[in-house]
């Protein structure tokens, strides 16, 4: 037990919640609370002697009022117990909870392990993707791209008379989405069953046009590496006049309209790029409504199986490479590995 003259000379010396710091000679410093009680005080001067191996302090060292020396018989005693103290040093605001914390982890017995470094959190090992992130799948032939709209009954109807988008109904200055996915128009139009896009069409245009719209696009969306801030927006006002495509990565859909894992292309033509869509690179329009009002059945009846069955098959197309960067597609290196 401490005595009491003990506790009044140390209350009238120091300030500050305790405060222990490990000295060479193994001194250990005490500061002790001024504003507590005799009874608080003398508790956590216990609390100091616990800490240096369960007997009271020795005398006051004279240079150094501060440190309190341990007699050599309870240093050899704590060299055994514990391993030397680290620095502890802890603001005078700092709670007792957290101070009894931190002298816990400052006094861990040879016996107890040390911690173990924290493991960094694994990631699922996840399959890998059927095809490159951003890449172009279409149906198509050495000649002619196959691309899918939903329009409708006026549009649809005139443009299968024709051969051909009719003006009107069809209105050449607005913006018109291609996109060669049959899945992503699905989900774009629900199966045939939204409002002005009950009648979905297979339009076959030449391979020329299509890269030609390509060549000419921008991307819909400026990355704030390239364009931060209003900078972007200004940017995008420009593109807009310059380039009469853009082009913009979506999540490519299941049947049920589930995004993927990888990306699919949508082509939004304007101004000199319509014109040249409708008069110069339209092979062929073909009505697939029925078609994927079938499609839509089949996954209504858990038929998924049977219903893919029925989407027209698709492959990635050979881009040229000049069109990889413009568009910023994704490319495989010789070993299939995308860079």
């Amino acid at each position: 037990m401490i005595s009491r003259s003990t506790t009044t000379f140390c209350s009238r010396l120091y300030s500050g919640t305790p405060n222990y710091l490990p000295l060479p000679s193994g001194e250990v410093r005490a500061v002790v609370n001024l504003s507590l009680s005799h009874s608080s005080l003398n508790h956590q001067l216990r609390r100091v002697c616990l800490l240096q191996g369960g007997r009271p302090p020795g005398v006051l060292n004279s240079q150094n009022p501060q440190i309190f020396k341990l007699p050599l018989h309870n240093r050899q005693q704590l060299s055994r117990e514990r391993p030397p103290l680290t620095t502890l040093s802890t603001p005078p605001s700092t709670p007792r909870t957290n101070l009894r914390m931190a002298e816990q982890q400052q006094h861990t017995t040879p016996s107890e392990s040390p911690p173990r470094k924290a493991k960094k959190p694994t990631q699922a090992h996840s399959p890998p993707l059927p095809y490159p992130y951003r890449s172009i799948r279409a149906k198509y032939t050495p000649d002619t791209i196959t691309v899918y709209q939903a329009y409708p009954p006026p549009i649809a109807n005139a443009a299968l008379r024709a051969g051909k988008f009719v003006a009107p109904p069809f209105k050449r200055g607005r913006m018109t989405w291609i996109k060669p996915s049959f899945l992503w128009m699905a989900y774009r139009c629900g199966y045939a069953s939204k409002e002005n896009q009950e009648r979905v069409l297979a339009v076959e245009i030449c391979r020329l046009g299509w890269e030609w719209a390509l060549e000419n696009a921008c991307l819909s969306t400026v990355t704030p590496a390239a364009a931060p801030g209003k900078e972007a927006t200004q940017r995008r006002r420009e593109w807009k006049k310059k380039f009469p495509v853009r082009v913009q990565w979506d999540p490519e859909r299941d049947l049920r309209f589930k995004p993927l894992a990888y990306r699919s292309l949508q082509v939004g033509l304007s101004g000199e790029a319509v014109d040249r869509y409708v008069d110069e690179w339209i092979v062929g329009i073909t009505d697939v409504t029925e078609q994927m009002v079938r499609i839509g059945g089949l996954v209504e009846q858990g038929k998924l199986e049977e219903a893919m069955g029925e989407v027209p098959v698709e492959e990635v197309y050979p881009l040229p490479e000049r069109l990889v960067g413009v568009i910023g597609a994704s490319v495989e290196d010789a070993q299939g590995e995308e860079k």
